[in-house]
């Protein structure tokens, strides 16, 4: 039987928003974002690490030891430099929740600089519905990594987010937009919005992604994360990338099709 939070409210949610020094002009679409939804003052801006200005020493250590089926150097390198700034946000979210008493319990919500979030301001004044208790992961956003029968069942066919919806029910919390993420049948690919419920989770987190092998960030929730069939993902999402913005991360879509994105996102 799934336990529920009932103080988890969007005032009291620590956001750390990750952003590339050379990208001002994703730092201030985030900005005017989060200033939209009345959250700016809950944000902490975090410096995302750029995978083509390692050191020499680091970038020859992490090519070695990081698992990609990239190939090009330039993906390598994106991905390499992506894990790196998340591992940042996630240390220095864990920093801030020791050095206060006050914030040690507080959730924690980690969003890259292309996360638009949906509705207006009024969406975010009370609480999220329903959240999990003990839960690892709360993604708000995120794309289906459809396996197993669920790929054998919904790929394809124009009706492909009705036949998700009723093919996933059964793992809707009962009376609540969350539904936990089975990996038998799929998995969420993106790190554009996740959060964490309390410090024992983002400690926990923390903790096991740097204990093992570095890989893409979302990937390593994946393996690592999801595996322990506690995350859970909000329906319909409440935050979705700005398609306008091409990757930092992989050179596929700058000059391919304008949306880098082949996955479907949950609705």
């Amino acid at each position: 039987m799934v336990e529920y939070m009932t103080n988890l409210n969007w005032k009291d949610v620590n956001i750390y928003y990750l952003n590339l020094d050379r990208r001002s002009d994703r730092r201030k679409a985030i900005e005017n974002e989060l200033k939209r939804v009345q959250l700016f003052k809950n944000a902490t801006r975090i410096r995302g690490v750029d995978g083509s200005r390692l050191k020499p020493k680091v970038e020859k250590d992490f090519l070695r030891k990081f698992e990609t089926k990239a190939k090009i150097k330039e993906r390598v390198l994106g991905r390499i430099g992506c894990y790196l700034g998340h591992i940042r946000a996630l240390k220095t979210a864990l920093k801030d929740a020791y050095a206060s008493e006050s914030r040690k319990n507080k959730p924690v919500l980690i969003i890259e600089d292309d996360c638009t979030f949906q509705g207006n301001a009024k969406n975010y004044r009370g609480q999220i519905a329903g959240a999990p208790k003990k839960a690892d992961m709360l993604y708000l956003g995120g794309l289906f990594w459809l396996r197993g029968e669920a790929k054998r069942q919904l790929t394809g066919g124009s009706n492909t987010d009705q036949k998700t919806r009723k093919f996933f029910k059964p793992y809707q919390v009962a009376g609540s937009p969350w539904m936990r993420i089975d990996q038998s049948n799929l998995k969420i690919a993106c790190t554009l919005a996740y959060m964490f419920p309390d410090r024992k989770s983002l400690h926990r987190a923390y903790r096991t992604i740097k204990k093992n092998t570095p890989t893409a960030i979302d990937i390593a929730y994946i393996n690592y994360i999801q595996k322990g069939g506690n995350c859970y993902i909000y329906q319909p999402e409440i935050c979705r990338p700005e398609l306008s913005f091409t990757s930092d991360v992989t050179t596929f879509g700058k000059t391919g099709e304008k949306n880098p994105y082949s996955n479907s996102y949950t609705t």
